[in-house]
């Protein structure tokens, strides 16, 4: 990140920030609607923390940066292809599929329901 412009990427409620904020779980790469994005300091892997809430894990996202990235390009493509009509915004098993894909590239099944939120995968 401290290489890029990172500040106008943003795929759904999830927006990187211009420089990453280190704190004493991790480093803070981005925000979901309010909630940090933290890569932690523990493992390497992303989670959300609610916002004010010390410690209060919303949703975990990406067993590593790698993996998030891999998992963002796949949530990015859909949500344009949403936003652009291909793909209808009732269409759920699309977005569904699309979720699964994601916590795959992301690490596995226990990032699935983040991306369900990020891509409305359910009514």
């Amino acid at each position: 990140m401290k290489y890029w412009d990172t500040h106008n990427i943003e795929i759904g409620a999830l927006r990187l920030l211009d420089k990453p904020v280190k704190s004493q779980i991790g480093i803070q790469v981005g925000v979901v609607e309010a909630d940090p994005l933290i890569v932690s300091n523990a493992d390497g892997g992303l989670f959300t923390e609610e916002f004010g809430v010390a410690g209060h894990v919303l949703w975990e996202v990406a067993g590593d940066t790698a993996s998030l990235l891999a998992a963002l390009v796949v949530a990015a493509r859909f949500l344009e292809d949403r936003g652009s009509g291909k793909i209808g915004c009732d269409d759920f098993g699309v977005a569904r599929a699309a979720a699964r894909e994601c916590a795959t590239l992301a690490g596995g099944e226990k990032y699935s329901d983040f991306y369900t939120m990020l891509l409305g995968a359910e009514p």
